[in-house]
């Protein structure tokens, strides 16, 4: 899914997303498909998740962004 279509989904939410192809180029990351992972109205619930996600599995490439 791309950034432009999550952020239609789900408008003014924290996002925990999984970056499903990425580049990058001088130092830059751009994410070009996500797959959203979950939603939340609070921040401290959205990384809470991040972190037990990353924990039972770090080799998935996580983020935690607001739409």
């Amino acid at each position: 899914m791309k950034w432009s279509h999550i952020r239609e989904i789900y408008p003014n939410h924290w996002v925990l997303v999984e970056a499903l192809a990425t580049q990058s180029n001088n130092h830059i990351r751009t994410l070009e498909e996500m797959s959203v992972v979950s939603d939340y109205d609070d921040p401290k619930r959205a990384w809470a998740s991040y972190k037990k996600l990353h924990l039972s599995e770090p080799t998935r490439e996580l983020y935690v962004f607001y739409t």
